[in-house]
């Protein structure tokens, strides 16, 4: 199942949580607080910033442009 990380109020997260929705994909939410800066999250995006989805096949794409 894909994951996306996400704060609830960013804009660029509630338009990647819609377009998810509208074509009903699956997905879990996992919130990331940014400004905590934690390791595992940079690891899968340096630049620290939501949203982040992480594919079933383990892909990782970060960047609401880049996600819909």
């Amino acid at each position: 199942m894909r994951t996306l990380y996400h704060l609830w109020l960013h804009p660029f997260s509630r338009k990647v949580r819609i377009v998810l929705a509208e074509k009903k994909l699956d997905f879990t939410l996992q919130i990331e607080k940014v400004w905590e800066r934690r390791t595992d999250f940079l690891a899968l995006n340096p630049a620290g910033d939501v949203p982040v989805l992480i594919e079933k096949d383990g892909t990782t794409l970060a960047n609401s442009q880049v996600i819909c």
